[in-house]
């Protein structure tokens, strides 16, 4: 299980570095001109400092994504438990890289609108997981039932 975690978590770093600083490069065109990064945070740390900042935020955010769903695998946690650690952990995340950052206005107005966007990206990804896990435990329990026919059958026969 470790293995996995940690696996998870190298795989949510790098994502998240991709994904995030290509957010910030295309989300920079709609104000007109590219950037790697926002200029408040260029200004306050240099390009250099602020690429750093920004991917090693970003890589945390998809840690706490993609590596936040081994919370899944603790077996004596209820559903309810590891969803919500695992929401904890990305919109902490998310809520440190916000701030740290400068994405988008210091406001609680903005964030909150940011928050609402990301628990419904949250929600809609949780109910897709939650589909196909439910599709596979679904088509196990029916091959155990027609294994277990089979069995029976061949029982029944000797």
């Amino acid at each position: 299980m470790k293995k996995t975690v940690i696996k998870r978590l190298i795989i949510g770093f790098i994502l998240g570095v991709i994904i995030g600083n290509s957010i910030a490069m295309v989300s920079s065109l709609f104000y007109g001109e590219f950037h790697v990064i926002t200029g408040t945070l260029k200004n306050s740390l240099g390009l250099v400092g602020g690429i750093f900042l920004q991917s090693f935020l970003s890589g945390i955010i998809g840690m706490a994504g993609i590596g936040g769903m081994s919370f899944y695998d603790i077996e004596k946690w209820s559903l309810l438990s590891v969803t919500a650690a695992h929401f904890a952990s990305i919109m902490v995340s998310f809520t440190i890289a916000y701030f740290s950052l400068g994405w988008g206005d210091r406001s609680w107005i903005m964030y909150l609108i940011l928050f609402l966007i990301e628990t419904i990206i949250f929600v809609i990804i949780w109910v897709i997981m939650y589909t196909n896990w439910k599709k596979t435990v679904n088509e196990m329990n029916e091959d155990l039932i027609k294994y277990k026919e089979e069995k029976l059958n061949e029982e029944v026969e000797q």
